[in-house]
């Protein structure tokens, strides 16, 4: 196991690790994800000019630095003791979008005023 998945299984109480593990609805997601993502392969083009390589897009009419976001997911605060807050300057200093669950576990107005935006 890597020690990012390591790290992560050590915060929350194993009922929290459970229910973050499961997924919605009958998890079909949740169950074809780990598989997906791992037949996915990387194919390194040799001697390719790489110095104006950006990962720079715009999702929805926001411009992101990454096309890499957050999906909602509720109780973060039993990942993290700052929940969402945690969640909305890792995404915003990775210059990245967020969608917060409407069952967040801290006041929408402190997400607001958590960032930049």
């Amino acid at each position: 196991m890597d020690t990012l998945a390591h790290e992560a299984e050590q915060r929350p109480p194993a009922p929290v690790l459970t229910y973050f593990r499961q997924g919605a609805g009958a998890g079909l997601s949740a169950a074809e994800a780990e598989a997906h993502w791992d037949a996915l392969r990387l194919l390194p083009h040799v001697l390719r000019d790489v110095s104006m390589v950006s990962t720079r897009t715009s999702v929805l009419g926001s411009e992101v630095d990454t096309p890499v976001l957050v999906a909602p997911t509720t109780l973060q605060l039993s990942a993290h003791e700052e929940g969402e807050v945690a969640m909305l300057r890792g995404a915003a200093a990775a210059g990245s979008l967020v969608c917060v669950s409407s069952n967040a576990g801290v006041p929408f107005t402190s997400l607001a005023d958590s960032g930049p935006w």
